[in-house]
């Protein structure tokens, strides 16, 4: 098997990373501006990022949130706190798609309607509910 070809592909081979830094085969450094594809650019190698990872990795990797978690209460109090909005309620999910099929959702519990205004070909997401909610002709009928 062999990789789907989505994207052009730059002609770099990063091999490692170093804080703000990614470096080839060669050894050359470049300045690493890319942010990524739906990741956090957080720089690479940072001492307290990667104690921390793995500090985490040798308790529990992953678990649900529909367990009790003690990581995410403290990231939720830390985030009310530096942002000033603690009144708030934080919701964790890992994708723009789970992101959006929740808020529509949440919308609906608060607002108490089921139906969304959407534009016809206006987001061209992979996720079930915002593309039928966006009429993409793989997700749902022109009739509805």
């Amino acid at each position: 098997m062999e990789l789907f070809d989505v994207y052009p592909l730059y002609d770099l081979k990063p091999v490692r990373g170093q804080g703000a830094y990614v470096y080839d085969e060669q050894g050359r450094e470049y300045l690493d501006f890319y942010g990524g594809h739906a990741v956090i650019s957080i720089g690479h190698g940072h001492p307290h990022y990667l104690n921390r990872v793995t500090d985490q990795l040798q308790q529990l990797a992953f678990y649900s949130n529909s367990i009790h978690n003690d990581v995410q209460k403290e990231l939720a109090r830390m985030l009310g706190e530096l942002s000033r909005c603690s009144e708030y309620q934080l919701f964790l999910c890992n994708s723009g798609a789970e992101a959006n099929e929740n808020a529509l959702k949440l919308a609906s519990f608060f607002n108490g309607n089921r139906k969304v205004v959407a534009f016809r070909k206006s987001l061209p997401r992979p996720d079930i509910c915002s593309g039928a909610r966006h009429r993409q002709p793989r997700y749902s009928s022109s009739d509805q």
